[in-house]
């Protein structure tokens, strides 16, 4: 076969292709063609880029609306961590009262 009529099977092949509105790789299988082969006839032919797919009909662009997000979570307060003899962690924010932080780890410590 001449090269003119290699591009011209080849022509047909990827126009085929096309209409089917099929993967690459699934039209390929189907018509028993190397995808690899079907790849550099199409960049051979001035195709699309490797790995796109044709439009369907009727396909088009739609606006997309973007919604702010939202603010962040408020850092927590500053507090203290109080690490237990037994491998417990307390968490205690600065503003606790002093007789119920003692109190919270009288009762953990017996844990």
């Amino acid at each position: 076969m001449t090269m003119q009529g290699k591009r011209e099977q080849w022509a047909e092949r990827i126009a085929a292709w096309e209409r089917s509105g099929l993967s690459r790789r699934v039209w390929c299988a189907e018509h028993g063609v190397n995808v690899h082969t079907l790849d550099y006839w199409r960049r051979q032919l001035g195709g699309r880029r490797q790995g796109s797919r044709p439009r369907k009909a009727g396909a088009a662009l739609v606006p997309v609306m973007v919604a702010p997000l939202p603010s962040p979570a408020p850092a927590p307060a500053p507090g203290l961590t109080v690490r237990l003899p037994n491998g417990l962690v307390l968490q205690v924010p600065l503003a606790a009262d002093a007789a119920r932080v003692a109190q919270w780890v009288q009762s953990l410590q017996a844990c």
